[in-house]
């Protein structure tokens, strides 16, 4: 992988981004940008409005351009579920010049339901989601061609992070349809 180097898990929700981006960020040594933990350590009492949403990615790729322009992989974690949040990424890639390597998560409805449902009250930082709009994330999420695909619903933290790690030895993504 070349440097500077942004690295992005994105998905649904409760579709095992942190856990990649967490271990993946381990494995490789390098910073790990959580979109929600950023949020809520900006705004304490976030009612996880859109607004807090923006502020909080608004201040995930600012970080990121610092460590990009110190020429440095990192690795972020969002849903990028919103065309502007997917434009603001791209405008910051293409700004520093910065390989992208675009990860997306994947689960069936029912798997991201179960995941939900198994988290104890109050430890996820998004506390806005329902079993239903989880299934409707699961079920309308927009993924991007030509990027990594991992389907974490049936396969193991390792054998998601051995594939993750194969792929970062590829060419960088580059097909920016996925923008929107």
């Amino acid at each position: 992988m070349k440097q500077p180097a942004l690295v992005v898990v994105c998905g649904p929700p409760c579709a095992g981004k942190s856990a990649i981006a967490g271990r993946l960020a381990t494995r490789l040594g390098v910073a790990h940008l959580e979109m929600d933990a950023i949020r809520i350590r900006l705004i304490h009492d976030s009612k996880h409005e859109e607004a807090h949403r923006d502020i909080a990615y608004r201040a995930m790729h600012d970080s990121a351009e610092l460590l990009l322009k110190a020429q440095k992989v990192v690795v972020i974690d969002a849903t990028y579920t919103r065309a502007l949040q997917r434009r603001e990424l791209k405008n910051l890639a293409d700004r520093l010049g910065a390989n992208v390597y675009l990860i997306q998560c994947s689960t069936g409805p029912e798997t991201a339901v179960a995941r939900l449902q198994a988290r104890p009250p109050g430890t996820h930082a998004a506390a806005d989601l329902t079993p239903e709009s989880i299934r409707t994330a699961a079920s309308s999420y927009s993924y991007a061609d030509g990027a990594l695909l991992l389907r974490t619903d049936d396969r193991t933290l390792e054998d998601c992070l051995v594939s993750a790690q194969c792929y970062l030895d590829c060419e960088p993504f580059c097909r920016w349809s996925w923008v929107g």
